[in-house]
């Protein structure tokens, strides 16, 4: 466990003494009220994690001691709050002002009393949210503080990937803006569509060949571009291609355009780092423009 921090609040300063006694190596002397609240006796157990543990008697206190934490970058995985803390805020309370300051620690509600519903609580924290009542067993309480800081370092080794991720996408973004303007640029149509043919980017040729604008055809099947091909057929062989290679796919169409143009469509899948097909990219010559250089050549 990376992240072991433990913050307990108790009015009862008998209780903070066994919390951290029992989260930490430490021995108190006498036992009797402890042994009652934890419903067992305080045995010699064998080896086990070691909580940083910070223990208050009041709510705002222990408000204070998780902003601190935020600031510092040492947050707690894990409160304990009583509920009933006289004089000041009680525990549901100062478990919603927690959340409000940190919204990743796990809080444990730990009562005699059933002051507050279930529903209540769980309405007002929405998230990583337990509930136990006194008397507790001392194996109950270490068995929430493990669980909570391996799941908080779980969540936050997702934060961090997530973090780079997003880092690599952004960096993909401006290679990817300049791909697309070299895309745009080009004499050939091109068109990206998801595997379920729905209309992602058009270059500028590409919007010529389909009537001249754009709007109409974004997110939308690019089937109707084409009346007179099977686009389905022809988005089937790109992807079988792209899992057996054989032969290029490609295919002859006429546009909607206006005139109608005569076009020869090819086209390959984009895949993602797991292999799966992430869009099909078609490339589409027209073929009056094609022919225009052979008959250059011809004379």
């Amino acid at each position: 466990m990376n992240n072991t921090r433990v913050l307990v609040v108790d009015d009862d300063q008998d209780l903070l003494v066994f919390y951290r006694v029992l989260l930490r190596p430490l021995q108190p002397k006498g036992r009797s009220h402890l042994e009652a609240f934890v419903n067992a006796p305080v045995r010699d157990a064998p080896p086990r994690p070691v909580f940083a543990v910070d223990t208050v008697d009041q709510g705002q206190d222990a408000i204070l001691l998780v902003q601190k934490s935020v600031v510092e970058n040492q947050p707690y995985a894990i409160a304990f709050v009583d509920m009933r803390m006289p004089p000041g805020i009680d525990g549901l309370e100062t478990a919603r002002r927690i959340r409000a300051v940190d919204d990743r620690i796990t809080i444990v509600i730990v009562t005699a009393f059933s002051d507050r519903s279930l529903d209540e609580i769980h309405n007002m924290l929405q998230h990583d949210i337990l509930f136990i009542r006194k008397p507790v067993t001392h194996d109950e309480i270490l068995q929430h503080a493990r669980n909570a800081c391996i799941a908080w370092d779980e969540k936050n080794q997702e934060r961090v990937e997530q973090q780079t991720l997003r880092k690599r996408i952004d960096s993909l973004d401006l290679n990817s803006t300049y791909l697309l303007d070299i895309i745009s640029s080009l004499s050939e149509g091109v068109i990206l569509c998801r595997p379920n043919r729905e209309i992602l980017f058009l270059n500028h040729a590409a919007v010529r060949m389909a009537g001249g604008r754009v709007d109409p055809w974004l997110n939308r099947p690019v089937d109707p571009l084409f009346p007179k091909a099977d686009v389905r057929a022809f988005f089937e062989a790109i992807i079988e291609y792209n899992e057996k290679p054989d032969h290029l796919p490609w295919v002859m169409a006429n546009t909607t355009a206006e005139p109608e143009r005569a076009v020869l469509v090819s086209g390959s899948v984009l895949t993602t780092s797991y292999g799966n097909v992430h869009s099909v990219l078609m490339v589409i010559n027209d073929l009056d423009l094609l022919r225009k250089p052979m008959q250059s050549s011809g004379q």
